[in-house]
């Protein structure tokens, strides 16, 4: 039966009253309007069937989330279980493969600072003898590192103690841009500093220390911990 025409356009306009086109268009859960910051994020995994809410058309997004539930969560989103196709399975992080970010080859983000420690410790063998390591980031410097960026924090053994390195052994720190070394503990050591890369400026540094009094049997020893913020 065909409605007359006065009385199907009344029915039109309750209806858009009813149910707004663009609150049907725009998000799939009641308690998750345009205006929620989190909206384009819960509507991806709806859309790619990682969740389906909570029941009854909501999503509750101020709800805990149990171990069980974030279970059921990776496993639609990573394919864990036999017979489970993979929501996300990217090859690339920001462009890069997972050789490149296992191989340090991943920039170091502005602000994040990386640490790191090592341990050298061996006979000295002559008078004057001088020890070079090389050090590697765990990812690519921003800016190259140049020898005015790689100091010693103030210490009775270092050459170039650097007063902007405030952090300790324990706990390293440094400024932006630039790598702070700390001696942990040293035995036949009379000066340390450090250098930059002669290659590779962005992924290494050298720390280079010697001795005055190499007689054997004394041990040339040097602990140190270091820290790189990224500019």
């Amino acid at each position: 039966m065909r409605l007359p025409r006065l009385l199907a356009i009344p029915l039109l306009l309750l209806t858009l009253v009813a149910f707004p086109l663009g609150a049907l268009a725009s998000h799939q859960f009641g308690d998750v309007p345009d205006s929620n910051p989190f909206h384009a994020d819960i509507d991806a995994l709806a859309d790619s069937g990682v969740t389906t809410g909570c029941g009854g058309g909501n999503f509750c997004p101020s709800a805990n989330v149990t171990r069980e539930q974030m279970a059921a969560f990776m496993n639609r989103l990573g394919a864990l279980a036999p017979g489970k196709t993979p929501v996300v399975n990217a090859d690339k992080v920001d462009g890069l493969d997972p050789f490149e970010i296992a191989a340090g080859l991943a920039p170091i983000p502005p602000g994040v600072t990386v640490t790191g420690s090592g341990l050298w410790d061996h006979v000295a063998v002559q008078d004057n003898s001088d020890v070079q390591l090389l050090v590697e980031l765990p990812g690519r410097a921003p800016v190259n590192l140049a020898s005015g960026t790689v100091n010693f924090a103030p210490h009775v053994a270092a050459a170039d103690d650097d007063a902007t390195c405030t952090g300790t052994p324990g706990a390293p720190s440094a400024p932006a841009g630039k790598v702070c070394i700390y001696v942990f503990g040293s035995t036949s050591i009379d000066g340390a500093f450090g250098f930059s890369s002669p290659t590779d400026l962005d992924r290494y540094f050298r720390i280079v220390f010697y001795t005055n009094d190499a007689t054997p049997p004394d041990n040339m020893y040097l602990q140190y911990t270091w820290a790189y913020t990224a500019p």
